[in-house]
């Protein structure tokens, strides 16, 4: 049960008084006694230390400070204390005592130096308690943060304040501060590090994550132009596609057939820029037709390759998307009518964006000619296509730029491309905020990723797989073609981790940042696993919405505020897999995926790009009193702080804006005892 306690609210007080006859000007004697410092402080419980001490002044009628004086402190109303009772003036000639506050109502403090007094006077008021169990979370609202009690005789606290503000450019600061509780040193053991591991990964797996990392920041800009075209041509899209769509259907191609292919320049504009290419049919499945680039340098030599891939889309990737998300066709009657989409593969791919695409979709293609002249009137994805030549299982094998990524790449721009033509077939589409909907369009295209994760290395929803059963696979490639998926995502979840306060999940905090491809991944992953019924279903819904974008589209999916949803994925990340520690609630673990063991993994094998097995920013510190004053938290981000040692006391914690007022509207602190 919450009980409410005391703080005091400090008003600005003070009387001086004096007697007997004043001190000749200059003569060093004193004659004003005044309070300048711990005026107004703030607030503090019952029983608790105000958050600085009482410093009072003593000066002569020049204003000189006058030192070696006694000065002797007492409560006169509220029936608290103060230590020491006496104190002699510094060469500054003030006196410091620290005041802890009595019953609630009215407090008065008498600092006397001779026949010189002056009177503090504050006002207790309430303050929340509480007493958790091992595994118990407490949140608190900006209001209840000023002042809470912590009972019991616990070993560990870990504390997260989130910034649900929902943009990555919002910074929220704050002040935190502790006092009681006991003296004991802080327990050993802790799976946290105090400071960040912030070092890149992108020279972690060699040239393969170097361009895995790089290429992110050149597909989000990417994403973006996409985004920015069907905002600026979808409200109109539904109607110029039903008035000119082709009267029959168009004959599909057979394998060894030449046709006439744009390839839209995505860097310039995918819309109107475009290079003709004539492409020769490689294969024809029920649901992908792969076409290379006749002027390939290796044309006619990597056939079997791309046959795998049009296999793997057919019999694995599309279903995935149409379970999951929706009908990667759902505009095809309106396009080209074939009933399939195509794979065109071309070096001329491999220049684009300095190099750094592997493979992209552009929305132009779902649009006439009349209004993108680049578009091809089908569902297409374009990639990079291999230029060498190995032989490690017996057959053609490509770069690793093609075989390791280029089937990861295939289903996240496929799921783009869905999600596109899932919203512009609605009747009633008005467009996208590409400003909202960016970093959750990412986040659920690295989702397809993960599923086909699943299918690729045998585990199911929920498993919290480890790095010898994922990762530790990607990245020692046993058989050919096994997809680098999740390593991506993974890798900037451990940016992200490294500094939660500075980064943010709902978009990037400045130019480059992607960080929240690994964040908003992880944030998505973890809102179906606590609040999905069905997955599939929370997918297609999230995918389908036309009228909320981004945090919006997943409040009004799971019937949660931003604030909660982040206070509790910010506690899944802290918590997961925390050793001997089993939260009451299973929402506070991130159930599909072992964290500790990724990072550790990562550690392991790549020390030089990872230089921590837990990479989470921790502010640490014992039980007693304590005080943290952060700069800025990013909207979408957290702070982190731990308290351990062996509470011998009730302990205050306090936290507040910089200014001493309460914490902005968008923040919440949220406490979990864990041992």
């Amino acid at each position: 049960m919450t009980r409410r306690l005391v703080r005091p609210l400090i008003a600005a007080i003070l009387v001086a008084c004096s007697g007997g006859e004043p001190a000749s000007p200059g003569s060093g004697n004193p004659a004003m006694i005044s309070a300048v410092g711990g005026a107004a402080i703030g607030s503090s419980a019952s029983g608790f230390e105000t958050a600085d001490s009482i410093s009072i002044k003593v000066t002569d009628e020049s204003g000189n400070p006058v030192g070696g004086l006694d000065v002797s402190f007492s409560v006169v109303a509220g029936g608290g204390s103060v230590s020491p009772v006496t104190r002699n003036t510094d060469t500054n000639g003030v006196a410091r005592t620290a005041w802890t506050m009595g019953s609630p109502g009215a407090q008065t403090l008498r600092a006397a130096a001779g026949a010189l007094n002056v009177e503090i006077t504050a006002n207790a008021v309430a303050c929340s308690e509480m007493s958790l169990e091992v595994g118990q979370v407490r949140p608190l609202d900006p209001e209840n943060a000023l002042c809470a009690v912590l009972n019991g005789k616990a070993q560990r606290y870990l504390v997260t304040i989130v910034n649900a503000a929902n943009s990555p450019i919002a910074s929220a600061s704050y002040k935190g501060r502790g006092t009681g509780g006991g003296t004991s040193a802080q327990v050993s053991g802790t799976m946290m590090t105090s400071s960040a591991a912030t070092s890149s990964l992108s020279t972690a797996a060699g040239e393969e994550t170097s361009e895995l990392l790089a290429s992110a920041r050149v597909h989000a800009s990417i994403l973006q132009k996409n985004m920015e075209l069907l905002q600026q041509l979808g409200p109109q899209s539904h109607a110029v596609r039903s008035a000119t769509r082709a009267a029959l259907q168009v004959a599909r191609p057979s394998v060894g057939d030449l046709i006439q292919m744009k390839l839209p320049d995505i860097t310039v504009n995918g819309c109107t820029t475009f290079t003709p290419v004539t492409a020769r049919v490689v294969y024809v499945g029920a649901k992908g037709i792969m076409l290379e680039d006749t002027s390939n340098p290796l044309k006619g030599q990597v056939d079997t390759v791309y046959t795998r891939l049009g296999k793997e889309f057919d019999d694995v990737m599309f279903p995935i998307l149409s379970e999951n998300f929706g009908n990667p066709l759902i505009l095809d009657a309106q396009l080209n009518n074939d009933g399939a989409m195509y794979m065109l593969f071309s070096t001329k791919v491999n220049t684009m964006g300095n190099g750094l695409i592997a493979g992209y979709v552009s929305d132009a293609d779902l649009f006439t000619t009349g209004q993108c002249p680049s578009s091809n009137v089908a569902e297409v994805f374009y990639a990079r296509a291999p230029t060498t030549l190995g032989g490690t299982t017996g057959e053609p094998n490509a770069t690793w730029d093609f075989t390791r990524s280029i089937g990861s790449t295939m289903i996240h721009e496929a799921k783009h491309l869905t999600s596109f033509a899932a919203k512009m077939a609605q009747p009633g589409f008005s467009g996208v905020k590409p400003a909202q909907d960016g970093w959750l369009e990412e986040s659920s295209a690295e989702v397809a990723q993960e599923l086909w994760n699943r299918a690729a290395y045998s585990y199911g929803p929920k498993s919290n797989v480890d790095y010898a059963a994922t990762i530790s696979r990607e990245v020692r490639p046993s058989t050919y073609g096994t997809p680098m998926n999740m390593f991506n995502a993974l890798a900037w979840l451990y940016n992200y981790m490294s500094d939660t306060e500075s980064h943010s999940l709902v978009g990037s905090v400045a130019p480059g940042d992607v960080t929240f491809y690994g964040s908003g991944w992880a944030f998505l992953r973890w809102v179906i696993d606590a609040y999905a019924t069905s997955e599939p279903e929370f997918l297609t819904a999230m995918t389908r919405d036309i009228s909320h974008f981004g945090i919006a589209n997943i409040e009004n999916l799971t019937g949660k505020s931003f604030a909660q949803l982040l206070s509790e994925y910010s506690l899944a990340l802290v918590l997961d897999d925390y050793p001997g520690f089993t939260p009451a609630e299973a929402k506070y673990s991130f159930p599909s995926w072992n964290l500790p063991s990724i990072f550790a993994g990562l550690n392991k094998d790549f020390p030089g790009s990872v230089p921590s097995a837990t990479p989470l920013k921790v502010r640490s510190t014992g039980f007693g009193k304590f005080s943290v004053d952060v700069s800025g938290v990013r909207g979408g981000g957290f702070s982190v702080l731990e308290l351990s040692g062996t509470q011998a006391s009730k302990q205050l914690l306090e936290f507040k804006a910089s200014n001493g007022a309460a914490l902005s509207a968008s923040m919440q602190v949220n406490i979990a005892r864990v041992q």
